[in-house]
């Protein structure tokens, strides 16, 4: 007699295992692709009826089949807490609030496990109103992993979890409020920095300045225009630096609205903002989109800029730029 074959449950139809979110709690069984617990299973005896209660209980949590999680719940009440309460992280990252609540009336389900698992999961896959059902369980307010939650909203640009978040937990936005806004900035995300900074209630012009800049290099035209409007920022801060970085990157709707702001002289500090739209425009889709727009500015104009882009463009071997000279009839 070779070795006892390996009993397993079948898979719930809908949705399929590999769709459950327990990657922590669950393996799976190469021959019949079905995830059950790795606590309760073994390779020489069948997988117990708590397993088969707890793979059947996160499938359930996962297709929202409310009737069917209360029926295995009156059969085996203990499974809802069982592997650091994956039955809840996985109804709340599919967004069933009905069964997120069921749950967490159950004794022993503890809503912050996991550094408030369920919460972060079910921000990343935006479910408002798990995170508000969540947000009422007085351990996950205490709990650990707020950093993570708050950036997780911002990254993903959920304005309205990231106002529920801030209204609820106990954020320190002097010390975590400028990684929050940087974040913002980075995605490009327009809502969530106005958020931010009502928030804040400012920030230290120092840091809106350098902001600016990197929404000037990242080509976030709304965020420039968002922080354009902010007291204390100056475009002109740090020697033009973000005129420079919007003609280095070739963004030309940046540009245009730069040379619109006032304190920006695209003339400064020896015409570097127009030597470095030359000198880049080599690796643009639009070589001559930065360049034209500074050419037709009329400081440029008057102040003998079109001989230094075509000494640049020489220079530099530039065919493009030299190229669009030639067509011209000044």
């Amino acid at each position: 007699m070779g070795r006892p074959s390996v009993l397993c449950a079948p898979a719930p139809v809908t949705p399929t295992c590999r769709s459950l979110v327990a990657p922590r709690w669950a393996h799976t069984n190469a021959s019949t692709h079905i995830n059950v617990p790795h606590r309760a299973f073994s390779t020489t005896t069948p997988p117990t009826q708590w397993a088969l209660s707890i793979n059947a209980l996160c499938g359930a949590c996962a297709a929202g089949n409310l009737r069917l999680v209360e029926m295995i719940l009156r059969q085996d009440g203990d499974c809802a807490s069982a592997d650091e309460n994956a039955p809840l992280v996985t109804a709340a990252r599919h967004g069933h609030v009905d069964i997120v609540k069921t749950l967490l009336e159950l004794p022993g389900v503890v809503a912050s496990a996991r550094g408030n698992r369920a919460l972060t999961e079910a921000i990343e896959m935006g479910h408002y109103d798990v995170v508000a059902t969540l947000l009422d369980e007085t351990d996950v307010v205490e709990g650990e992993n707020h950093h993570a939650a708050l950036g997780l909203a911002v990254t993903l640009n959920r304005p309205e979890i990231l106002s529920l978040l801030l209204s609820t937990l106990p954020v320190d936005m002097a010390s975590e409020g400028l990684e929050l806004l940087t974040a913002a900035v980075i995605h490009g995300h327009r809502r969530v920095l106005d958020l931010l900074l009502r928030e804040m209630g400012g920030c230290d012009a120092h840091h809106l300045n350098m902001l600016l800049v990197g929404a000037c290099s990242l080509n976030h035209d709304d965020v420039v225009q968002r922080l354009l409007r902010e007291p204390g920022v100056d475009a002109s801060d740090n020697g033009q630096m973000a005129l420079f970085a919007a003609c280095q990157g070739g963004h030309a709707r940046v540009v245009k609205r730069l040379l619109a702001t006032p304190g920006i002289d695209p003339t400064a500090f020896d015409w570097v903002a127009l030597r470095v739209a030359v000198i880049s425009s080599r690796s643009h889709d639009d070589p001559m989109a930065v360049v034209k727009l500074l050419l037709d500015d009329d400081r440029v104009v008057a102040g003998g800029g079109r001989d230094v882009a075509w000494e640049q463009a020489v220079a530099s071997d530039c065919h493009d730029v030299c190229h669009w000279f030639f067509l011209q009839d000044w």
